[in-house]
């Protein structure tokens, strides 16, 4: 015998809305973080090398942080209506009886 799951719409809502939020905030990060680099036109040397290779590789990854949060926000809303769809296909059943 099978039980049926409730699917939480608003854990799944607020999930999605904190997950696109987070991948903003990343993003206003990078964008922040580049203005400030330029304060740093004077530096130069191996330090300032190594600074950009892992300010870069930072960036790289913050991006695709951001990516995959908007990704799983998606992927949540597809799942919640899924769900939409399944608790009416199963009011309809239930009703029928």
């Amino acid at each position: 015998m099978q039980r049926c799951v409730r699917f939480d719409h608003a854990a799944a809502r607020s999930a999605v809305v904190e997950f696109r939020r987070r991948a903003a905030l990343i993003e206003a990060s990078i964008a922040s973080m580049a203005a400030d680099v330029g304060l740093l036109a004077d530096w130069r040397g191996s330090a300032r090398d190594e600074f950009d290779t892992r300010r870069r590789r930072c960036v790289v990854d913050a991006r695709e942080l951001a990516s995959a949060l908007r990704h799983a926000a998606m992927q949540i809303e597809r799942a919640a209506g899924r769900a939409r769809l399944a608790e009416a296909e199963l009011a309809s059943v239930t009703a029928a009886f």
